[in-house]
């Protein structure tokens, strides 16, 4: 909004000659994060509210899980017990966190990845369960609604692994709520409910994004760029054409896959363990 209350979207800011962040008027902003995507901007500097990272970071319990799904979602159910375009999985990456810090990209990795087109969901539940106890810990995620999501619906589909899989659930922590904020944690900290909106760390390179790709290249020069597979798309895509290769193609694009997802998951061991040393 201006000054006198007329709201202005985005293209009317295109058409009158407004193409650049700090071509807005200062006047006209009143989110408090948008005053720091700004003051970032304008100073190349990023914003780190250390308290808020140290705080959330001690909420963390050891060992951490983090955990990344490939699924695919099918228009038609391809399995018993699925509806449309359920986010059906069929590759996990996870890496153990045994300590702080104390987590190696190998050999603490464990992946399941699906041998073929048909339904390996039991035996994918079953490896799961094996690596994840539930009863102490944290499973860690970007965005980790979407895995809890996947969680509690194979806990549905197999009753027979549904309590581990909800305990598994109930220890859910999310990454962005670290880096970027989540006001009902933060108040719970005893944040005002203004300081707890207020994003945790900022970096220009976000470009108003907490997607993994975007924050990553902050924190590492891990890159995307160098794999075979690149994106959750071309995950989806790959998986897809198991149906009809050989299985000498299938492998290699299992493979493929396996570099991906264990990205995923050693991407976000990285950021941690970036945020801890920007705390200290």
């Amino acid at each position: 909004k201006d000054e006198y209350g007329n709201i202005y979207k985005g293209l009317d800011l295109i058409n009158e000659g407004y193409l650049n962040l700090l071509d807005i008027p200062l006047s006209w902003i009143k989110n408090p994060n948008h005053f720091i995507q700004r003051d970032v901007s304008e100073n190349n500097q990023p914003y780190i509210n250390k308290e808020k990272l140290a705080n959330a970071l001690n909420l963390l319990k050891y060992p951490i899980y983090h955990l990344d799904f490939e699924t695919f979602p099918c228009p038609i159910p391809r399995f018993v017990g699925e509806k449309c375009y359920e986010q059906s999985p069929f590759e996990f990456s996870l890496h153990i966190e045994s300590a702080p810090g104390e987590c190696n990209k190998d050999s603490d990795n464990y992946v399941f990845m699906a041998q073929s087109f048909n339904d390996e969901r039991a035996e994918l539940v079953k490896k799961l369960c094996e690596l994840i106890p539930g009863d102490k810990g944290t499973l860690f995620a970007q965005n980790v609604s979407f895995e809890k999501r996947v969680i509690k619906r194979l806990g549905d589909i197999y009753p027979e692994y549904k309590k581990r899989l909800l305990n598994i659930y109930n220890q859910g922590f999310d990454l962005i709520d670290i880096l970027k904020t989540n006001s009902k944690i933060y108040k719970e900290l005893g944040y005002s409910s203004e300081e707890a909106r207020i994003v945790n760390y900022y970096d220009e390179r976000f470009s108003g994004s907490y997607s993994i790709k975007k924050t990553l290249p902050v924190f590492s020069d891990l890159s995307y760029n160098n794999l075979d597979v690149k994106n959750g798309v071309e995950a989806i895509c790959e998986y897809a054409s198991f149906a009809n290769i050989s299985k000498e193609e299938r492998e290699l694009k299992r493979k493929a896959l396996i570099e991906y997802c264990k990205q995923d998951t050693w991407a976000m061991v990285v950021i941690l363990d970036n945020l801890r040393n920007c705390v200290k």
